[in-house]
């Protein structure tokens, strides 16, 4: 027995059952048309989506491989100016030293020395005499300036070998004090034991006899020069 929204036109207006099968086929066949349009527009939608979404991926990966990478900016920074040319010396060579003055005629002023006073004789032997003759009994004449000491007795003087190193032999000693003993005198030997310490140097004259105290200051200058 019919029911629900179609009761009442079966009631009132004497609607066959075929009629009413025919308005259920259709109502159906409008759902289904209905149903397969919507069906229909919504696969086509994702088909559409599918498609866009292959052509994104698809444009976004040639525009990442295909494309050329961006050329780098050309560099701004300019190269720095080279270092400004070492400017030319300027310095001058010096003018050569002045050329030496000639040396004059006129000699040095001569050393003067400081001594005290002794004196020996080679006949008296020992440490007067450089070379005794035991045969003889006598000195021999000679010096260690090669000079004969009896050709300069009061004319000759002996020095340690520290005072010989500024008046060697045949040096002149210019003998100024004391006056007992003042003039010139010849460098012609040798004297180790002239030297004292404590006391200092002696200068020893050559003289067959003693004229002053031993020790007596004498000051004297030393020329260079031969014998007489």
């Amino acid at each position: 027995m019919l029911g629900g929204p179609l009761r009442p036109y079966v009631a009132s207006e004497g609607v066959s059952r075929t009629l009413i099968s025919r308005w259920l086929v259709n109502y159906s066949m409008i759902g289904f048309v209905a149903w397969l349009a919507w069906a229909s527009l919504s696969m086509n939608n994702r088909a559409v989506a599918s498609q866009q979404a292959t052509f994104d991926a698809r444009h976004t990966q040639y525009y990442q491989t295909a494309l050329p990478a961006a050329t780098p900016a050309a560099p701004t920074a300019t190269l720095a100016a080279p270092a400004a040319t070492p400017a030319a010396p300027t310095a001058t060579l010096a003018a050569p030293a002045a050329t030496p003055a000639a040396p004059t005629a006129t000699p040095a002023s001569p050393l003067t020395l400081y001594a005290g006073y002794s004196y020996y004789y080679p006949p008296l032997g020992g440490v007067n005499c450089g070379t005794w003759d035991d045969n003889t009994g006598t000195c021999a004449d000679v010096t260690a300036s090669g000079l004969p000491w009896s050709s300069y007795l009061g004319r000759g003087v002996a020095l340690h070998p520290d005072m010989l190193a500024v008046c060697p032999l045949m040096s002149i000693l210019h003998v100024s004090s004391p006056v007992d003993v003042a003039g010139d005198y010849i460098v012609l030997d040798v004297c180790p034991g002239c030297y004292f310490e404590g006391k200092g140097y002696l200068f020893d004259f050559l003289s067959d006899r003693q004229v002053l105290p031993w020790w007596t200051n004498v000051v004297a200058t030393c020329e260079l020069r031969g014998a007489e």
